[in-house]
């Protein structure tokens, strides 16, 4: 996704891969909190879908913590819409 243009239709199929690749929830919270802000930055495009695939606290308290560790990714809208799924 990185080397495309944000306009590029290819970014949609990217987002729909990586949101096929998350199978699992719990190894799916792992694998955020171990990435890096670059990588937070450019996983946050799916966080919607994921979001409504893992409709939980804990994947809430996940984009929370990364919210928190990474200040500078806006992920405020993440988080509402995550919240609006598991109440």
């Amino acid at each position: 996704m990185k080397e495309l243009h944000i306009n590029d239709p290819a970014i949609s199929e990217c987002w729909d891969r990586l949101v096929i690749e998350f199978t699992n929830e719990f190894d799916t919270i792992e694998f955020l909190n171990s990435c890096s802000e670059e990588e937070v930055y450019w996983i946050s495009s799916v966080f919607d879908d994921l979001a409504y695939k893992f409709p939980s606290r804990k994947y809430l308290d996940c984009i929370k913590q990364l919210a928190k560790k990474y200040p500078e990714i806006d992920m405020a809208h993440d988080i509402e819409l995550a919240e609006s799924y598991i109440l």
